[in-house]
């Protein structure tokens, strides 16, 4: 999986070179067009429906992690960086 990300960020950050990365390079950037206008309609969907929180007149306690499982990885605070799919 390591391999992967970093022939990954190669890819997109340009030091990958030759006609397969220049290939792949054209592909997501043309893909990245429709993908961004759908992000855009989502977003506007959501900023026009009525939003699905609400205030309610008694104090509510969230509980987490109530599976038991100890939490790895990330401490409190920190998120997940997420990256687009490989290719």
């Amino acid at each position: 999986m390591a391999l992967l990300d970093e022939k990954y960020r190669n890819l997109i950050s340009g030091r990958s070179r030759g006609a397969l990365a220049d290939t792949a390079r054209v592909v997501l950037s043309l893909l990245s067009v429709p993908y961004r206008c759908l992000v855009a309609g989502r977003n506007a969907y959501f900023r026009r429906v009525k939003p699905a929180a609400r205030r309610i007149a008694r104090p509510v306690f969230s509980v987490g992690n109530i599976t038991g499982r100890k939490r790895r990885g990330r401490k409190r605070g920190q998120k997940r960086m997420v990256l687009p799919p490989y290719l």
